[in-house]
């Protein structure tokens, strides 16, 4: 009675009984904040700089490392920051020189949608009506 009282408070606190009857520690993988965060910035060094690893940031990054064990390694992030590298539009190809920062990054909605390839730049397609149309500047000639 008193060793399956102790078990039940060893699973409480975060250990997990073997199969064999011990009690083995479970630990809860690590986020690794500092790392992610260099991983920015060696794959992204033209996007705003992280100044300071805030409690905000690091709940952000928490939820996206916990939201899907895929994304619970280094090697993961570094091809989210890779997909993000080669997208023109968040690096600030755009019409008003926006660029992406660490905070929008982290965002679920943001996250998927760099995933998804919303933000990658599509050629636009050809119009015969518009794109033959003479400039003004021809017509004036």
């Amino acid at each position: 009675m008193e060793m399956e009282m102790e078990k039940k408070m060893e699973v409480r606190k975060g250990k997990a009984p073997s199969p064999d009857g011990d009690c083995a520690f479970s630990p809860k993988q690590r986020v690794p904040y500092g790392e992610i965060v260099e991983l920015y910035h060696q794959l992204l060094p033209t996007l705003p700089n992280v100044q300071k690893l805030t409690d905000q940031r690091k709940r952000a990054i928490s939820a996206r490392w916990s939201s899907d064990q895929e994304r619970q390694s280094l090697f993961w992030w570094r091809s989210y920051f890779g997909t993000v590298a080669s997208t023109p539009f968040l690096l600030g190809k755009n019409e008003r020189s926006w660029v992406a920062n660490f905070d929008f990054l982290m965002r679920e909605q943001k996250m998927v949608m760099v995933l998804e390839g919303r933000y990658q730049s599509r050629q636009r397609p050809r119009n015969p009506r518009l794109d033959d149309f003479p400039d003004m500047d021809e017509l004036e000639a």
